[in-house]
């Protein structure tokens, strides 16, 4: 099994991602995906894009070189009331929103601003999935949130990089992918790639989810139609 469609991928208009979108969309192709999201940071994060990259964002088509493309951005949650960087009048012409908390745009104090941020950020209509969950200084109240995520629609991403960063991370994934399976809530399985080869490198979660019996069928990104259907997305 493998994804047809990676929902979370960088650009080097992040300074710190190392590729273009064309070698991202190349490398989409030869690994036989089907589709790719572009989600650069939001503008709060220090190297992150001009306010004006994702105003024009529409200049990208909804397709180039037989792949469908999605504009979508990583907001950061910037604090506890969960207000986000995506903002009027660009945040309409995006396709979709992942929210995440990086700590240099955010710096709660206690597991609680943390919990507090996210449950907030999640009010947003335009929010479809939160990313990376198990970052942060601590951890927090997963159930609670993604209960909060199933209640407004929204998806769980887990995130192939946070495997590769630490132990700690691999077993908070480990608990948000159960509480998941268990509460019947919609994941995504991304790479979250910062250079090209990275776009749809996602085998190492599929192996952690074989080994927690994960219900394969609560992966929306194996499927881009069940994709687009729960993004709410019209295909042309």
């Amino acid at each position: 099994m493998n994804i047809e469609i990676d929902l979370h991928t960088h650009t080097l208009a992040n300074p710190h991602a190392y590729s273009t979108m064309y070698e991202n969309l190349m490398e989409a192709k030869a690994k036989g995906l089907k589709g790719i999201a572009v989600t650069d940071h939001g503008p709060d994060m220090e190297d992150s894009p001009h306010f004006w990259h994702f105003n024009c964002i529409r200049g990208i088509p909804k397709q180039a070189y037989g792949l469908k493309i999605l504009k979508g951005i990583e907001a950061n949650i910037i604090n506890k009331d969960g207000k986000i960087d995506a903002r009027p009048p660009f945040i309409n012409k995006l396709d979709f929103v992942i929210v995440s908390y990086h700590p240099p745009v955010y710096n709660p104090k206690t597991p609680e601003e943390l919990e507090e941020a996210y449950l907030n950020a999640l009010d947003n209509p335009y929010v479809k999935i939160i990313g990376h969950l198990d970052r942060g200084p601590f951890e927090i109240d997963y159930e609670k949130v993604i209960l909060k995520a199933k209640e407004k629609n929204v998806a769980v991403e887990l995130n192939k990089h946070s495997l590769s960063l630490s132990a700690d991370y691999r077993g908070r994934v480990i608990k948000i992918a159960q509480i998941c399976n268990r509460l019947k809530v919609p994941v995504t399985i991304d790479s979250d790639a910062h250079f090209c080869s990275e776009v749809g490198n996602v085998g190492i979660v599929f192996d952690l989810l074989e080994e927690i019996n994960f219900d394969k069928t609560l992966i929306l990104n194996t499927d881009i139609n069940k994709t687009f259907k729960f993004l709410n997305i019209q295909e042309d």
